[in-house]
């Protein structure tokens, strides 16, 4: 194989690559391995190094949480290897490091909630094959250990919210920590964390019986008893008490506190703080607008309205005061709002309209940013009382304006850090002590602190983004300017143009691109290599050809284009939803699409066009009267379909009605087909896809849930197709996608899981296609892909409880025709998240193979097997090239991938043809 770069808009930033020679013959030789075929005709070729300068984008990021575990800093952070993964820290950049690539190569284990009890670190984390489940990291260990699959199965648990609290049961003091998680037969409920010993996780109590979920939020102590706000019906949250008969047994019901009014209007936050004997909460009234303080002591007597505003926002406790502060909005004007639990106690402090925001309890006073008159926005402090509410400290000397604020206070309690701008500043409380702790490599660089971590006494991880970046790069600092420091650059800053191949067509590719001091981001090039030309400025990897162009959505307007400059041109004036082809519908020689008159107030309508300027104009008025158009069309999102002569999409006739199914006739007449569901609230119609003579679409008519229904464009002839979940929790239908006269599509009950399901647009023919992952246990999660290989077969990514080393399955639409798409006893293959499939029917996906030295690279697969291609390691070791945006264009796939010298840069990988070479070497 010879490797070689096809185009280089900058030669002295060219990085030649590792060159074989390949064979231009058929008559190959065919190696098979464990598993393999060896194959030696084959191509890959660098078509672009657009971007020989800094990132176009920022790869990589401090993340958002932080602890101290085990004498080190553990936190979470991206990189342009591994995605979001757990990493630790002694302070100093030579010492940082990832911990562990929990799903291997690119994908993302996305560590979140880190938790620390005992001797262990835990955290809701994705292996890249049960999805996001409870994890714990052993003091003395940098292996961590999955807790329990909460939910089996692909689709994961999510844990979440983990709180510590003590209450009394008879006379007990009882400590016990909470979680909340999902399992498909209860839903998202109530969990406890056993954390001693070999840790385990039980399920407390099932406050919606079933498979309903609770939308459990914060938890609390009242009137000495655990507290909680949840939803028992699902919808409606309430502030509930659990009851237990014993210290160790599980609650055995629930007692709803009432005095707060609750009702479809009215409703809970999930604000919940507790100060003493009283809990502090928030309810929001849709009627009126407003937002209601309450302090209750666990009771419904006990419960009180403290204060009315137009919102209340920014809860902070002092517990040192024994107030509860705040931030009420009445108009324009935001003022400090104060409360010592009771309704006299309960006030606007210092002067109106001051806008306090980063709000930090500091030894007995509340610190936080406000406006004053003469020096613009500042450090202000509080004691709770007027005269002792005003200006702190002028950290910006001469008015200086000062934006977006972040405050919070350090793991010991007595400090308090706030970053602005490039200025990091600590606080002990007193003035002589608060000092700006920036350090050089921050202060007056002109960047944003964008996130402060604390994690130990004084210490804190900060995430800073200088000018040339977007997010955050990770800096440590211990409370002095000297000691704080960057850790590394996580962005890996070496010229990535950041392409995104869109289609293509008439042989040329077109793809969107970041390249410095251009503000066309719109690409062209022959297939093969050469001259890249600009388009223009449009974005989005899907769209559709109509009228001999493809549609590109633009910023107003849309880019129509053939691949050459001659022949790209412009419509303007409307901002239309164009992301997916089936959002564009053909009718009677025009398209139809979603869209808003743009530079104005207007609201979406259909439009059409006949790809003229004079000819791209609205074809309903729905606006001018309360009725509307649903303004979102997207992939697994289209709310815009054709059938005959007609377009169906998703709208309301009336206030009244609420967002339906709506047809527009030949003749531009707007009629409403059926009220999936009464009154004002919307039936969430989406995923609307022709088949046969219907069309498929899920709704959720308030009885049975999102389900999947089919309908005629009559009334009569609309029906809902399934109750896969019995109840009005629904099925959670998502992933359809066409497989010859039928559709498959993902769905999920309690007894089942998320698994596979078919249908031909009736009742009878939607049936079950395999039980992937036998029980509870989901087959499928809720956002893996599913990739089209022939008009008759998918491929898609699951997890099966008897073949559990199989990542990749095939089906046809029937139980005999879904299986392991390669031999899962003989390969062992990494998470795949890219899948492309070629005109010859091979696969090409990019994974990392567990237990080898390569990183995360493309690999092909063809009649079931593995085929093993030369040069396909474009960047050997463990980084990887980290392949992405994979697009299929006849016996090639155009990719994006970093081969370890140019950046993220633009590829193309030539296949032989397979089946001849199989043919050949199995004859």
């Amino acid at each position: 194989m010879r490797v070689r770069v096809l185009s280089d808009q900058n030669p002295s930033g060219a990085h030649p690559m590792h060159g074989i020679r390949f064979l231009e013959r058929l008559s190959l030789a065919l190696v098979l391995t464990i598993g393999c075929s060896q194959v030696g005709a084959q191509s890959i070729n660098q078509l672009t190094d657009l971007n020989t300068g800094p990132n176009g984008s920022e790869f990589g990021s401090l993340g958002t949480e932080a602890v101290f575990f085990d004498g080190r800093h553990v936190f979470a952070a991206t990189d342009r290897v591994h995605g979001l993964e757990l990493w630790v820290t002694d302070g100093t950049a030579p010492n940082t490091r990832m911990l562990v690539d929990l799903c291997p190569g690119q994908c993302s284990g996305n560590p979140n909630n880190l938790y620390v009890e005992g001797s262990n670190l835990f955290f809701a984390g994705d292996d890249g094959k049960t999805g996001s489940e409870l994890w714990r990291l052993p003091a003395g260990s940098d292996v961590p250990v999955q807790v329990s699959d909460l939910n089996a199965g692909a689709e994961g648990s999510s844990p979440a919210r983990f709180s510590r609290i003590s209450f009394v049961v008879n006379s007990s003091v009882v400590t016990r920590t909470f979680f909340t998680a999902t399992r498909n037969d209860v839903g998202r409920e109530l969990w406890r964390l056993n954390a001693g010993g070999s840790p385990t996780a039980t399920l407390e109590f099932d406050i919606n019986p079933g498979g309903g979920s609770s939308s459990i939020g914060k938890f609390g102590v009242a009137n000495s008893q655990a507290a909680f706000t949840a939803a028992p019906d699902g919808s409606t949250r309430e502030f509930l008490l659990l009851n237990y008969s014993t210290t160790t047994a599980v609650p055995t019901s629930i007692t709803s506190v009432g005095g707060f009014g609750l009702s479809s209007q009215r409703r809970l936050t999930e604000e919940l703080l507790t100060l003493g004997a009283k809990s502090y909460l928030l309810v929001s009234d849709s009627a009126t607008l407003d937002s209601e303080l309450y302090a209750s002591d666990g009771t419904t007597a006990g419960t009180v309205r403290l204060f009315t505003a137009d919102q209340i926002t920014q809860l902070t406790l002092q517990v040192t005061l024994n107030r509860v502060f705040g931030a009420a909005r009445n108009g324009s004007a935001t003022s400090l709002l104060v409360s010592d639990g009771t309704t006299g106690g309960t006030s606007v402090i210092g002067t109106a309209g001051i806008a306090p925001s980063a709000m930090v309890p500091l030894s007995n006073r509340l610190f936080f940013f406000a406006n004053s008159a003469s020096n613009g926005r500042e450090l202000f402090s509080s004691d709770g009382t007027t005269a002792g509410t005003g200006l702190f400290k002028d950290l910006v000397a001469g008015g200086g304006a000062v934006a977006t604020v972040i405050g919070r206070r350090s793991s010991n309690g007595l400090r308090a850090y706030f970053g602005f701008g490039d200025q990091l500043w600590i606080t002990d409380g007193t003035v002589a002590n608060t000092i700006e702790v920036s350090g050089s490599a921050i202060s007056g660089s002109g960047g944003l602190i964008a996130a402060i971590l604390p994690t130990t006494g004084q210490s804190a991880l900060i995430g800073f983004a200088n000018q040339a970046f977007t997010a955050g790069e990770p800096f440590f600092t211990s409370g002095t300017a000297v000691s704080t420091v960057a850790l590394g650059n996580l962005a890996s800053e070496v010229g990535d143009s950041f392409p995104t191949p869109i289609s293509v067509d008439n042989g040329r590719l077109i793809f969107v691109a970041s390249v410095q001091n251009q503000t066309s981001n719109g690409r062209s090039m022959p297939i093969l290599g050469g001259t890249i030309e600009s388009l223009g400025s449009f974005s989005g990897s899907q769209s559709g050809v109509h009228f001999g162009k493809r549609w590109l959505r633009a910023s107003s307007g849309a880019t129509l284009t053939n691949g050459l400059p001659s022949g790209t041109t412009s419509l303007t004036g409307f901002n239309g939803e164009l992301f997916d082809p089936d959002c564009i519908i053909e009718r009677g020689g025009l398209v139809h699409f979603i869209a808003t008159a743009s530079g104005g107030a207007s609201a979406y309508e259909i439009w059409q066009s006949d790809g003229t300027q004079a000819g791209t104009l609205p074809v309903t008025s729905l606006s001018t009267t309360e009725n509307s158009v649903l303004s979102i069309c997207a992939s697994n999102f289209r709310t815009l379909v054709g059938l005959g002569d007609a377009i169906y999409f998703v709208g309301a006739l009336s206030s009244a009605s609420g967002l339906e199914l709506l047809k527009l006739s030949g003749q531009n007449q707007v009629s409403q087909v059926a009220e999936i569901r009464s009154g004002s609230t919307s039936a969430d119609i989406r995923d609307m896809m022709a088949l046969n003579n219907r069309f498929v679409f899920t709704a959720n008519d308030g009885i049975f849930g999102n389900e999947l229904w089919a309908s005629d464009g009559t009334g009569q002839g609309t029906e809902r197709l399934t109750d896969i979940s019995p109840g009005s929790t629904g099925s959670n239908i998502t992933l359809l996608a066409r497989i010859g006269q039928r559709i498959v599509f993902s769905a999920r009950n309690s007894t089942l899981g998320n698994e596979l399901y078919v249908t031909d647009g009736t009742v009878s023919g939607t049936t079950l296609v395999r039980d992937l992952f036998v029980g509870s246990g989901s087959g499928l999660g809720t956002s893996l892909p599913v990739r089209t290989v022939s008009d008759n077969e998918l491929y898609f990514v699951g997890l099966s409880s008897s073949e559990p080393n199989c990542r990749l399955f095939r089906t046809n639409g029937t139980i005999a025709g879904t299986r392991c798409a390669y031999d899962s006893g003989a390969l062992n293959l990494g998470p795949i998240m890219r899948l492309a499939s070629t005109s010859q029917g091979a696969l090409v996906f990019a994974s990392k193979r567990p237990g080898s030295s390569e990183g995360e690279e493309l690999h092909v697969m063809f009649q079931g097997q593995l085929v093993n291609l030369p040069g396909l390691d474009l960047n050997p070791g463990a980084a990887g090239s980290m392949p992405g945006d994979l697009l299929a264009a006849g016996a090639s796939v155009v990719f994006t991938a970093d081969n370890g010298t140019s950046g993220t840069e633009l590829f193309r990988l030539d296949l032989p043809d397979l089946a001849l070479i199989f043919k050949s070497g199995f004859e």
